[in-house]
């Protein structure tokens, strides 16, 4: 078993590329504030979108573009395929 403090956290940012809603703007300020906290964790923590996705100029967070899929596809596949090693 790999060593939990070692663990890569990996977030669902499909919602960076949307339309600001409350949704959206709920999301945004959550990560914000996730990326403040996250300087003091032991785990690496990985902010994964789909292609095209603008940048969302993280701190401490790192923004990674995968996949070739958008929308569901893009959660179903492509988000999962870059997850699987960590914590999603």
């Amino acid at each position: 078993m790999a060593d939990s403090s070692q663990q890569t956290v990996f977030i669902n940012g499909r919602f960076v590329r949307q339309g600001v809603t409350g949704v959206q703007r709920y999301a945004r300020e959550t990560l914000a504030c996730m990326d403040e906290q996250v300087a003091r964790s032991s785990h690496s923590w990985v902010l994964l979108a789909p292609q095209g996705t603008p940048d969302p100029g993280l701190k401490h967070i790192v923004f990674q573009q995968v996949g070739t899929r958008s929308g569901h596809a893009w959660e179903q596949w492509d988000l999962y395929r870059h997850a699987r090693q960590g914590l999603l």
